[in-house]
């Protein structure tokens, strides 16, 4: 019965707590029932006829792929996502589904999201959220505005998720994603939304992926190394972004992810010290891949013991840690809304930091440590990053390295925290073109 919780409804992992006095009792094998698989939940007739309906009609249509819908079991599936003909776009967790130089594809967006993927799902006037939990990073945490001109068509297989009343939703269809889109792609009406499309092109043109950024000369950027690395890095490569932090939101902001590559995130929990053992695991699964790892300095602390795992099975991995001495998101916590008065984020103020060599040569793993001029050396960085061996790369990241663009909060009168929705994420942009492609065609 528990075992079959895995693979019914929302698949996936099951915690289970064997208390001390169960742990010893033996259990007759006569007793294990056969595990029943639930059955698959399909979309009404009604609820794909309302959504062609509505699909067909709209003049700005968009599609959200989350990872509720597996692209890698969909038989054809390129072929039935061109048939929609419309933008689309992908969830963090949903990033396999969808390589980045598709011509549909336009970005992830996100709290911590890329501008143009932020402005364009604003401006949709009809979105199918399929198999995404539309949580409050994803709608952005002002809720209330996201694509406050359209419908939203809310996929799920968790009816909770669909009832819990961020976002406002239009329409919730409990389903299997899958489903849904293998029947709703056979119905829609073929049409070319090249009006649409254009504009998508002209916002994702005009805002740049890579924004200015403060970073001193003797310091590298965390934007500017992700970008090199998706140039750098073979086709036959696992990416483990870790979880949370400056070291995760730069690299889903940057991440160029290529066919034969795989992206591999704990987005849900954003547990820290997930990146390592993720890695571990990923490298465990496919030997002859090459497994890069991006990880903070302070969530490399939480679980750092398992690089004897890592050195113990020799696993092709490259452990990619960039250092900023300390926790950046905490530190720009504390600047950003406590005045600077900082306590337990870096060496200075109470947390001790590991010297990483000493700990790489502990544990006999070759060790890396990148400068902006070896950085410069694309041919020498390309043979770090894709050599067969087990390393520890340190990038020197500026303790006040700032992560733009993002979605700001501002302390209101009454205490209150208040947020940008999705389409006015910080720098601002305010010259007449960017205004002009900013704003939304009903308002």
């Amino acid at each position: 019965g528990l075992i079959s919780l895995t693979r019914e409804n929302r698949k996936g992992p099951v915690f289970l707590e064997l208390p001390l006095d169960l742990q010893a009792k033996e259990y007759p094998v006569k007793k294990i029932q056969k595990i029943k698989i639930a059955p698959v939940k399909y979309p009404s007739k009604i609820q794909l006829e309302n959504f062609v309906h509505e699909f067909n009609k709209a003049k700005r249509p968009l599609i959200l792929l989350g990872s509720g819908l597996n692209a890698k079991s969909i038989k054809n599936f390129t072929s039935k996502l061109n048939a929609f003909n419309a933008p689309i776009q992908c969830t963090w967790n949903g990033i396999n589904n969808l390589d980045d130089d598709h011509r549909l594809n336009f970005g992830r967006p996100n709290t911590w999201g890329q501008r143009y993927s932020n402005i364009i799902i604003q401006q949709a006037d009809l979105v199918l959220a399929l198999g995404t939990r539309l949580s409050m990073q994803q709608t952005g945490f002002n809720w209330k505005l996201f694509n406050k001109f359209g419908k939203i068509f809310h996929v799920d297989i968790d009816q909770e998720e669909l009832n819990k009343g961020h976002p406002v939703t239009d329409y919730k269809i409990c389903c299997d994603a899958n489903e849904f889109f293998i029947r709703s792609s056979s119905m829609i009406k073929k049409k070319s939304n090249q009006e649409w499309i254009d504009r998508c092109n002209a916002i994702k043109n005009h805002f740049p992926i890579l924004e200015k950024n403060y970073t001193r000369e003797q310091y590298i950027s965390p934007f500017n190394f992700c970008d090199t690395l998706c140039d750098l890095i073979s086709d036959d490569t696992n990416i483990i972004p870790c979880s949370s932090g400056g070291s995760f939101t730069s690299s889903m902001q940057i991440l160029r992810k290529r066919s034969g590559q795989t992206v591999i995130s704990n987005k849900g929990l954003a547990s820290m010290g997930y990146g390592l053992s993720g890695a571990i695991g990923v490298a465990f699964a496919e030997p002859n891949k090459n497994v890069i790892l991006l990880e903070g300095d302070g969530g490399f602390l939480q679980n750092m013991q398992e690089l004897g795992t890592a050195k113990v099975n020799n696993l092709n991995l490259k452990i990619i840690i960039y250092n900023d001495n300390g926790y950046s998101s905490i530190r720009m916590t504390q600047k950003n809304y406590f005045g600077g008065d900082y306590i337990g984020c870096d060496s200075n103020t109470g947390l001790g930091m590991p010297d990483f060599r000493k700990l790489a040569e502990s544990y006999d793993i070759k060790f890396y440590e990148l400068t902006p001029k070896i950085f410069k050396n694309k041919k020498k960085l390309s043979k770090i990053l894709n050599k067969n061996e087990l390393s520890i790369i340190l990038i020197p990241i500026d303790p006040e390295q700032t992560y733009f663009p993002k979605i700001t909060s501002r302390v209101l009168k009454n205490g209150n925290i208040e947020s940008n929705p999705l389409n006015l994420m910080s720098p601002v942009f305010d010259d007449e073109r960017s205004l002009e492609l900013m704003r939304n065609p009903d308002e």
